[in-house]
């Protein structure tokens, strides 16, 4: 290989010579054991053929060009071509060797996309923040969540609605938010002694607390008023899930907030009105003096709907949540 100027005379002789970009590839080479000799150069023979790219001199525009990027194109692609014509590779849809192998997965894992097995492993190093994830499995924000844990787009007449699904955690687990609040207003109700919870000044920081069921728990064991209407709450259809609805917490109702109209969508197709009063979480902003917990306010564009009551003087109404 030889490199030389966009004036080297060469480019225009009759030799054996050839222009690949600005070098000139000469005499003989070897391919696959044979003896190639590179053929001689004939004026115009490519200047049909010729798109656009650098020249190697003026007077051999085209020509050459066309005939390096045909050269360079087969000698990369030939030793593919011969002796392997007719071959294909083909994408495997056998679930067993794709590591689905298992029946079910009773804590959640991925369904094979070719057949009806599971692999039950693929979820266990999942770790993203819920505020990320729209879908898992079957499962997606603004699905119908069933008695049964199942989810699905559309109503199921076959099967019970509890709710419509607001949060997914990645790893096979949810929330889903019943269909109406708790047929009241509350205030905490809090006397003199306080909940065991941690306290969340900033929105920011609040809108991590997703623990709506333990944060109830914890106000539940110092009696608070809106800890025991979310408790006692059951939907007409399910009463049964009396003891499992809980006040979700400001991480929960900050991401309906920033799905809500996935979520509204949902709540549509049973026959449900979207969220729309104040509402509280369970999540803590402040104690003692300056008591205050979060609520969510539907008109408020910032801070992911979340803002501040003083939770001994005011009141508001529940959106139960059910974890799965």
């Amino acid at each position: 290989m030889r490199k030389v100027r966009e004036t080297d005379e060469s480019l225009n002789k009759g030799r054996d010579s050839f222009c690949l970009g600005e070098y000139v590839l000469e005499g003989r080479f070897r391919f696959r054991g044979e003896i190639l000799n590179m053929p001689q150069r004939k004026p115009h023979s490519f200047a049909a053929e010729w798109n656009s790219g650098k020249t190697c001199s003026p007077s051999s525009r085209g020509e050459v060009n066309g005939a390096a990027f045909r050269m360079t194109l087969m000698l990369l692609i030939a030793p593919f071509m011969v002796g392997n014509a007719g071959a294909q590779c083909v994408a495997t849809q056998d679930c067993a060797s794709l590591g689905y192998t298992e029946t079910s997965c009773p804590n959640g894992g991925l369904k094979c996309p070719f057949g009806n097995t599971w692999s039950c492993k693929a979820v266990e190093s999942v770790n993203e923040d819920p505020k990320d994830i729209q879908c898992y499995n079957s499962c997606c924000i603004g699905y119908i969540y069933h008695s049964d844990g199942s989810c699905s787009k559309m109503p199921n007449t076959a099967k019970v609605a509890l709710g419509v699904v607001v949060l997914l955690d990645g790893k096979g687990h949810g929330q889903a938010v019943a269909t109406s609040t708790t047929h009241g207003s509350y205030d905490w109700n809090l006397r003199d002694e306080l909940p065991s919870l941690p306290t969340y000044p900033l929105w920011k920081d609040a809108i991590d607390d997703y623990d709506s069921c333990k944060n109830t728990d914890a106000l539940v064991a110092v009696n608070l008023s809106i800890a025991q209407a979310a408790k006692s709450f059951s939907p007409s259809n399910a009463p049964t899930t009396s003891g499992r609805w809980c006040v979700p917490a400001a991480g929960v109702i900050s991401n309906y907030h920033r799905n809500k109209d996935a979520v509204n969508d949902g709540l549509t197709r049973l026959n449900a009105s979207p969220l729309s009063s104040e509402a509280w979480t369970s999540t803590l902003n402040s104690s003692g003096y300056q008591r205050a917990g979060w609520t969510f306010q539907l008109s408020r564009d910032t801070n992911d709907g979340l803002s501040t009551l003083d939770y001994g003087k005011y009141t508001a109404v529940i959106y139960p949540v059910i974890e799965f």
